[in-house]
């Protein structure tokens, strides 16, 4: 086994032998056997199964919160239950902050962060000691602030980019055929054409995305 498990073995009085296999993973499953040198020699096999526990935090994938209330966050472990639990709220560990509580219950884990603010406002992560984590994502609201708005003002956001696109498409739409295709300062003493205006069109827009 070279990932984190280890085994040791230890003796119990009476000539009896045991196995313990510490960190558990899914690569420890498999059968297992104990061989005792006796006459005729004594074989014992066991099979392991290794569950994983997989986390879950009620609410969804994101709510909303009020400022000055508490932040309740409720994480249930399905496939077992973890010796312990660690709540993150982006890469930082908050199991110990002043505002927090943890506790473990018969389904899983109670973070409560109280008196929230905006700065509260972020990725909050469950994470079991063994098994599969899981995150929400929290939004902190102003007083009077509403949910829907916030929402249709941080999709505004997202969106705004993307009229700078189009003006930029609209500008090479009008300025390549100008490019291609000059107009003579005199009209009528001569005539400009292209042979191969579909190639020139092509160099144009190359000229213009490099610049």
């Amino acid at each position: 086994m070279e990932h984190g498990t280890s085994l040791s073995l230890f003796y119990f009085p009476g000539q009896e032998w045991g196995l313990v296999i510490s960190n558990v993973e899914e690569e420890d499953a498999g059968i297992y056997g104990c061989h005792i040198p006796t006459y005729p020699p004594t074989s014992i096999f066991i099979q392991l199964h290794v569950t994983r526990t997989v986390a879950e935090i009620s609410g969804g994938r994101e709510i909303h919160v009020k400022s000055g209330s508490s932040l309740r966050l409720h994480c249930r472990f399905i496939g077992g239950h973890p010796s312990y639990v660690f709540w993150y709220k982006g890469s930082d560990m908050i199991n110990h902050d002043s505002k927090v509580s943890v506790g473990l219950d018969d389904e899983g884990s109670l973070m409560v962060l109280s008196n929230v603010d905006t700065n509260d406002s972020g990725n909050f992560t469950c994470e079991p000691s063994t098994g599969q984590p899981a995150s929400i994502t929290v939004h902190v609201l102003n007083a009077g602030e509403n949910p829907a708005a916030a929402m249709r003002q941080r999709a505004s956001l997202i969106c705004r980019p993307r009229s700078s696109i189009s003006l930029l498409v609209l500008a090479i739409h009008f300025l390549i055929p100008r490019l291609v295709f000059p107009v003579p300062a005199n009209h009528g003493s001569s005539a400009s054409f292209s042979r191969n205006p579909g190639k020139e069109r092509e160099d144009a827009e190359k000229r213009i995305l490099l610049a």
